[in-house]
This record gives C-alpha cells, sequence and structure tokens, in this order.
C-alpha cells in the first residue's frame, strides 16, 4: 500500500489556550476543525520553553540535555555534529519528498558571525526543498514600498513593552511573510512537487510571535470589550520565580487597562491569522483531493505568558509558558477517539516518533518518546530550561516534572561553572495546578508536602537517567 502524505503545521510561541477549541474566545476554525476529526493533547508541553532548543529537540526527538543545545544562542552548526538524524532526513529515508516552508532556526547569530568564525556550515538538513538560509526555494517577494510599513521600533525580537503593545499591521496582508509561506507551499503543491512520491511538507509560520502586528480584517474579529483582563497575584504576593522577572514590567505596570487588553486582542488576531493561513493550504487539498490522503499534525515550539505573573514571552517553566496546542489528524486515529481530548503526558519529543508511526516506520529504542497513537511510554512529562541564552556564561538548569495535576520544578541558580560545588544550594518550587492554576502558592517547604515533593524528586531523577543511559551510544552501541 502507498504512504499517505503528511502535513506538519507549526506556530511559533501560541499558547496552549489560544485556540478556538480550548478557548470560545479565540476563533481558529482551521485548527478547531483538524481537532474535531482527530485528537487534541490537551495536557502537552515544550521540552524547552525558547526557540532553539525546543525545535531542535522537536527535530531529532531528543531532550535538550542529549542534543546539547540547551539555550537560545547555541547550536549545531554543521551536518557532521548532530547527534542523529533529523525529522526531515528520517522522511526522506522513508521515501517522501521533503519541503521545508519557513521557521526552522537550525543556525543563529548569521547576522552578527560570519560563517568564517561561528563555523557555520548553512544546509537544509534533510529538506530537498526549503526557503531557509541555505535553501533552493524563493519565496513571493514582497513589494518594496511595503517593507518597513509594519515594523515598530522594538529590541531584537520584539519582546519588549513596544513589541507587546504592538500595531495594526498597515501592509497589505498578502504582503505578509507568512502569507507568502502559505503562498509558496500552494505553489509548490501545484507546480513543483514530485508526484510519483507521497510529501512531507512542513509549514512552520512566525507568528503570534511579537511584535504583534496583526492585520486589520483579523483584528476585526475581536471586540476590545470582550478581552478580559489577565488574571494576575494579589497585590501582597512575594515574587518567587525561578527566572528573572520580565525585565520591562514596571513599564507595563504604567499602561492603562485598554492597552493592556489590546495586546491580548492582537495576540489572538495573529493566532486566526495564522489558522487562516493553514486554512487556504488545506483548501487546497481538499479542492485536489489530497486532503484525504495526507495526515496532519500540528503543534507550536512553547507557550507565552501574554501578561501572567506579570510576565511575558517564554523562558520559565509556568504553564503559559511551557504547554503547547497538540493535535493529530489521521485515520490512524480509531473513529471512536476522533473529536476527542487526550489527557496523556504529551511531549514535543514525540512528534517525530508521530511522524515514524505514519510513515510506518519504527521508532527507534534510543528515543525518550513515542507516537502519540500509540500507548503512553512515560509517567509524567520533563522539560529544561537553562537560562535564555542572551548573557556571557550559561546559568544553573532548571528541571520541571509534571504528573497528576502537581509541577515540581528544581532550580540551581546562578552560573553553571560553579554550580557542581553548590548542590545545597538547590531551590524547590512545588504546584497544585489543580487548585492554583496560576501557581503562586509554593508549597515545596510545606511539611504535608515532602512526601509528594520526594517521590516527585525521584521520578524526574530517574526519568533523566534512563534518557541519558539510552542516548547518546547507551542502546545504540554496536551489540556482540
Amino acid at each position: 500500500m502507498s504512504k499517505r502524505n503528511i502535513l506538519f503545521l507549526m506556530t511559533d510561541q501560541q499558547r496552549y489556550d489560544a485556540l478556538g477549541v480550548v478557548n470560545p474566545l479565540v476563533k481558529t476554525p482551521t485548527l478547531d476543525a483538524l481537532a474535531s476529526e482527530g485528537i487534541l493533547y490537551d495536557q502537552a508541553v515544550s521540552n524547552c520553553p525558547m526557540c532553539v532548543p525546543s525545535r531542535y529537540s522537536m527535530m531529532l526527538g531528543l531532550y535538550p540535555c542529549q542534543t546539547g543545545v540547551h539555550h537560545n544562542m547555541q547550536m549545531i552548526e554543521r551536518d557532521s555534529k548532530l547527534p542523529r538524524a533529523t525529522f526531515a532526513e528520517c522522511m526522506k529515508e522513508q521515501g517522501y519528498q521533503t519541503a521545508c516552508f519557513g521557521k526552522t532556526h537550525w543556525f543563529i547569530g548569521e547576522y552578527d558571525i560570519p560563517p568564517e568564525i561561528s563555523g557555520v556550515e548553512y544546509t537544509t538538513r534533510g529538506f530537498e526543498i526549503s526557503t531557509e538560509k541555505g535553501g533552493n526555494y524563493e519565496l513571493p517577494k514582497m513589494p518594496p514600498e511595503w517593507h518597513d510599513v509594519d515594523k515598530i521600533v522594538t529590541q531584537r525580537g520584539g519582546e519588549d513593552v513596544a513589541g507587546y503593545i504592538g500595531k495594526t499591521n498597515e501592509a497589505p496582508t498578502e504582503t505578509m511573510h507568512d502569507y507568502r509561506k502559505a503562498s509558496g507551499a500552494i505553489e509548490w503543491l501545484e507546480n513543483g512537487r514530485d508526484k510519483s512520491r507521497p510529501f512531507f511538507l512542513y509549514l512552520s509560520l512566525n507568528k503570534p510571535h511579537a511584535t504583534l502586528t496583526a492585520p486589520p480584517e483579523y483584528e476585526a474579529l475581536y471586540n476590545i470589550d470582550d478581552i478580559p483582563d489577565t488574571p494576575l497575584p494579589p497585590p501582597d504576593w512575594e515574587l518567587y520565580e525561578h527566572t528573572t522577572p520580565w525585565r520591562h514590567r514596571e513599564a507595563w505596570k504604567q499602561l492603562d487597562p485598554e492597552t493592556k487588553r489590546r495586546t491580548t486582542l492582537r495576540y489572538w488576531a495573529l493566532c486566526s491569522f495564522s489558522d487562516a493561513q493553514f486554512g487556504r493550504v488545506i483548501q487546497w487539498l481538499k479542492e485536489h483531493d489530497l486532503y484525504e490522503q495526507t495526515d496532519i499534525i500540528y503543534c507550536a515550539d512553547h507557550g507565552d505568558s501574554l501578561g501572567e505573573r506579570y510576565r511575558f514571552s517564554k523562558y520559565s517553566l509556568y504553564e503559559p509558558s511551557i504547554r503547547v496546542p497538540l493535535i493529530v489528524r489521521s485515520p490512524l486515529v480509531p473513529e471512536e477517539k476522533r473529536g476527542s481530548r487526550d489527557h496523556r503526558p504529551a511531549e514535543l519529543v514525540d512528534v517525530l516518533p508521530t511522524l515514524l508511526d505514519f510513515a510506518g516506520a519504527p521508532t527507534p529504542s534510543e528515543l525518550p518518546g513515542r507516537s502519540l497513537l500509540q500507548p503512553p511510554c512515560r509517567l509524567g512529562q520533563m522539560a529544561e530550561f537553562h537560562g535564555s541564552g542572551y548573557h556571557e556564561v550559561q546559568y544553573g538548569p532548571k528541571y520541571m516534572w509534571r504528573k497528576d495535576g502537581y509541577k515540581l520544578i528544581l532550580n540551581m541558580p546562578g552560573k553553571i561553572p560553579d554550580a557542581l560545588t553548590r548542590l545545597d544550594d538547590c531551590i524547590g518550587e512545588l504546584y497544585d495546578l489543580r487548585e492554583d492554576p496560576l501557581e503562586l502558592t509554593n508549597l515545596y517547604e510545606r511539611p504535608e508536602y515532602l512526601d509528594l515533593r520526594e517521590k516527585m524528586t525521584r521520578q524526574l531523577l530517574m526519568h533523566l537517567m534512563i534518557c541519558l543511559a539510552k542516548f547518546p551510544r547507551g542502546m545504540t552501541t554496536t551489540k556482540v
């Protein structure tokens, strides 16, 4: 039997609750329809709450502690150093024509560090068609008169006050980068693909990542009076976090309530805009009788705090940052489960095994994940955080273990070089997510939670040790 096509949809920095099927205030009809035909994994987490390590982890099927990419200023600069085959290479080996339209984030610093210093060898890493640097496919050009019209003066990445206040995008929607990615994908499907082979099409959009420049027609989907205020801690709450507070917090507090609500409106509007781009590609598949021959998976790389705990962006192990939307739509989903929610402890390292399952290929035994269409392979969920990377020295690790409605975070404060001499400095957080969804009450030091804390600590450490025993080497070592 011939293989089915695979469509992999991805957004950047979309919260788990920024879907209409989860939050009826958000308008995402395309993704809601996929969830109604497949399974929504409503407890899914990113394995590292920032772009580069999260994407490396997902694309290699390994935890950041296994890939060696821990934060946003690390990368694997050439193919020969990759610890294993990427998801695109795996699909290519299974006979798929592989195409990438959009963000991979394999490489960092390309605007600051010349390749002769960084050692970067730009490569598509298994994609036969790619729009990324080093690729061979050029997206439709934006007319020069619109190049700068939607820009805001902001720091790199757009994650400061100006970036989150945002503005209405003044350029025609069809000139936006994500629109052009979807257009490029449709054009390739129409004219560029090898119709004798199944396709693996990866469409990865930049939004709703700040800067929040939403097209006016998508802002018009929302009424500012319907946007709720962000839930915040009580005024007397003592700030305790395993990471530093958002550095623009005080400036943000000075803004009026309507400006803050409009941030949420623009973020949701960009989720609707992204959803519409996915819808254009899916509509093309339907019009050309390919939709029923295509398995689809959708996820985001991490979330966005969007004002909760006085935070924005990612860079924490709290729920808005670590949880992600994750949907699988395939005939492999049993009919009785279609339109359901799966509460298993899913992680982004499960994406690669799921793709292999689509292809009818086994999952390598050294990987920590398992296909989302198979029984769960773990008791809880692990994520790690090693600082944002925008500093000279790597900071101490923070590890999360999330199980049965509780979350444990172990935090080694300070910088990494002397951390081995400060093991007793480890600080803990423990939250009951059912009773305290905003994670404001740290139960770690309370005597009545000591047994639970110690049990979860053991589970986290054994989970980590078993995964490291499997890879690197471990189960992949040649047997005699």
